[in-house]
């Protein structure tokens, strides 16, 4: 990439190198954008849960938008695209077990409006569409292509449909919410316009970085490996599960320790559960670059690894909402230590199953 041309090298550190310094800068002002997120929503009277619901997380998953579309149009790689989009969703999700170490003794999850559990399960029941949607072509031979097509347009639109009624639901409920308490005290009202452009103006930095940091990692999932006299590639369903979809969680990860320092642990879960139901509807986005063939057709079956991962942790999130254990060891909870094992276990087994051996 940039270095690599500069130099005039192939060097595999220049590219872990500009990963880096993309990382930096998308950690840099995603920390300004969730206190910023969080002036806004006193300012306005939304509150942090509906600020970081709709938008939070909207902007820290255009990241992964850029990146996934950037993958199709101009990188050619749909399992790139995909690999980021469940990879940052099962990355958030571990982001969840980080917030609970740094809360201390007793879990994070206890502490947060058990509204939250709406957007979980929204979460997994987009997930189980797509792994639906993943799963259509591998039933019908290349002859009956056609229906699979069909089939897999009806399930992206119905990603769609179900992402904004309960998106409409959300709303209606939070809005609900903020006008009893907004009786008791109203939001505080100011025309600083500056609050609004300084926002913008780290939302087109995180974007402009989610969109620079995707080829370095396309060229990352090209690049052969030399280990123990092996040689591997990592492949691009890899390397956009781990490598990009940490990069473009970064403003995840930033945004939602942020918000729980500065006291809004309510706004910090709710953009780590809103930002992988906005992951979700980049599907239905992307089938308007795949032509005549549904996206589903054009990527791998192994995808469904990371995705039932990700439906698994959130699953178990969802138990601690609802259970709301006080009990925690070494500083995690339950919880939070039980979706580290699954996210463990479960990228050792889509590592095994992804790599390319020589």
């Amino acid at each position: 990439m940039f270095l690599n041309s500069l130099f005039n090298t192939d060097s595999i550190w220049l590219l872990f190198l500009e990963l880096l310094i993309g990382g930096i800068i998308i950690f840099y002002f995603g920390d300004k954008l969730a206190k910023l997120g969080d002036h806004i929503g006193e300012k306005t009277g939304l509150g942090g849960t509906w600020i970081g619901l709709i938008l939070l997380a909207s902007i820290t998953s255009i990241p992964e938008f850029t990146t996934s579309l950037s993958s199709v149009l101009f990188a050619n790689e749909p399992n790139l695209a995909t690999g980021n989009i469940f990879g940052s969703n099962v990355f958030n999700l571990l982001i969840i077990a980080i917030l609970d170490l740094v809360e201390g003794p007793g879990p994070i999850l206890r502490r947060v409006k058990l509204f939250q559990a709406f957007p979980a399960s929204m979460g997994i029941f987009l997930m189980t569409l797509s792994i639906v949607g993943i799963a259509i072509p591998m039933n019908f031979s290349e002859a009956q292509s056609h229906i699979a097509d069909t089939l897999g347009w009806l399930v992206s639109a119905a990603i769609l449909v179900c992402w904004l009624i309960g998106m409409n639901l959300i709303y209606k409920f939070e809005k609900s919410r903020m006008q009893r308490i907004n009786r008791i005290t109203p939001p505080k009202k100011s025309g600083e316009y500056k609050v609004y452009l300084n926002f913008a103006i780290c939302a087109l930095v995180i974007i402009a970085s989610g969109i620079w940091v995707v080829f370095v990692v396309q060229k990352i999932g090209t690049h052969h490996f030399h280990i123990f006299n092996k040689e591997f590639v990592l492949g691009q369903t890899f390397v956009g599960t781990i490598f990009l979809a940490t990069i473009t969680s970064l403003p995840e990860l930033v945004v939602s320790i942020t918000s729980f320092r500065i006291g809004a642990t309510n706004m910090a879960i709710s953009n780590l559960l809103g930002s992988n139901t906005f992951n979700i509807l980049i599907i239905p986005l992307l089938e308007f670059t795949t032509g005549p063939h549904t996206f589903f057709s054009l990527i791998e079956s192994i995808h469904i690894i990371p995705a039932t991962i990700a439906i698994l942790m959130t699953s178990i999130a969802l138990m601690g909402l609802s259970y709301r254990s006080q009990k925690s060891y070494l500083y995690l909870g339950v919880d939070a230590i039980t979706m580290i094992i699954i996210f463990v276990i479960g990228n050792l087994i889509f590592f095994r199953a992804s790599i390319t051996l020589f």
